[in-house]
């Protein structure tokens, strides 16, 4: 059975003007078992559907849209098998998908089993554990570890991914190893199969259709026009220069084409403009260089002056406040991140308990994202 850390709650209090927050081996490949958690379908399914409609991969208004499990997830299939670990992230991957585990799924997909996209391993480790993140990630049927293999299934597939000597079902690399040899002795190589192999993982039509839809949604950077790199990510200015959703003064157009941009703040604003429409107020010109005012070294400097921050307001055509939804979406959004695109300071008129996140007088109008560190 798949199991699930508690969907994402995000409790918000408003603070009025004035007031402040601190700122090796290959596996043996027996014959198949049943699924790595011994379960032909059941329950599971109709919880990890539930989870995915309305989890929506702890996304917040609409940030992940549900790719119907009919003709847009059989369209996937050519996408996700046959192409190896060559698919690149989106916005989305690079916001759920811990960087240590995202490496993971690129490397064993590739090493552990030929023709699979590395996007597959990735939604089979989200609909299972959320990367890893669940509390016990011991199931109720006794599976156990990030990707939730029974003791029988992994004696017969687990990999000592990691070189340790042991195959250790509770490790992410022999974990996510062992998925990809399972996946792999499925067929999941082979785009004819793939649909088969994942049901292998667990017997539920419904699972294979929430996991290949998770992966389009993981792998379709190419579809977007988003360019990421495998070093780092990489955003699009053109994507947000041409987009009706966002506006901005020509300053900070200017900005957004210059080479001292963040990639990581463009990446984010394409993100939230598939969602919602917003003004960017300012970028780097204009903001002083000193956080809370002043131009005058030496003193705090802003993020703003070193390109890695944005402002934005109005969110969904009305100024970011206390009672713009639209907004708090986008913050809570912003607080569920946990890859490379989780910013080191998100200021909002809302005390979200989130590391990093803050608001004081000067954040009752506007959304702030910042990173304090160089990409």
């Amino acid at each position: 059975m798949a199991i699930h850390p508690p969907e994402l709650v995000v409790d918000v209090e408003v603070i009025p003007d004035g007031d402040s927050a601190p700122g090796g081996e290959v596996g043996t490949r027996a014959p198949r078992p049943p699924s790595p958690r011994g379960e032909p379908g059941g329950d599971n399914a109709r919880f990890t559907r539930r989870a995915l409609l309305i989890g929506g991969a702890v996304a917040v208004g609409g940030f992940a849209t549900f790719v119907a499990a009919s003709t847009g997830v059989m369209r996937a299939i050519s996408q996700l098998a046959g192409n190896g670990g060559v698919a690149q992230p989106t916005v989305l991957a690079l916001g759920e998908i811990p960087v240590e585990y995202l490496q993971l799924y690129m490397a064993s997909a590739e090493r552990w089993s030929p023709g699979l996209s590395w996007t597959v391993l990735a939604a089979i480790g989200w609909v299972e554990t959320r990367h890893g993140s669940h509390p016990t990630m011991i199931s109720s049927v006794g599976a156990q570890g990030p990707m939730q293999f029974m003791p029988a299934t992994w004696a017969a597939y687990g990999i000592d991914a990691d070189g340790d000597g042991v195959a250790n079902v509770w490790s992410p690399a022999d974990a996510i190893a062992g998925a990809a040899n399972y996946l792999y002795a499925s067929g999941a190589g082979n785009p004819a199969t793939l649909r088969q192999a994942i049901w292998h993982y667990n017997h539920d039509w419904d699972y294979v259709d929430m996991v290949l839809a998770k992966a389009a949604q993981y792998g379709s950077a190419a579809a977007n026009g988003i360019p990421i790199t495998v070093a780092g990510v990489t955003g699009n200015p053109a994507a947000l220069l041409g987009n009706p959703r966002v506006t901005m003064p020509a300053r900070a157009a200017a900005d957004l084409v210059d080479p001292r941009m963040d990639p990581r703040v463009i990446a984010l604003l394409e993100a939230i403009a598939q969602a919602h429409s917003y003004n960017i107020v300012v970028l780097a010109t204009g903001h002083s260089l000193c956080v809370g005012g002043g131009n005058s070294a030496p003193c705090n400097v802003s993020n703003h002056a070193m390109y890695r921050a944005v402002d934005i307001s109005p969110v969904d055509g009305a100024i970011v406040g206390a009672n713009n939804p639209g907004a708090l979406a986008v913050v809570q959004w912003l607080a569920s991140l946990q890859g490379p695109l989780r910013p080191s300071e998100v200021g909002s008129p809302w005390r979200i308990p989130s590391p990093g996140h803050f608001t004081d007088r000067f954040h009752q109008r506007h959304i702030h994202i910042g990173f304090d560190s160089p990409v």
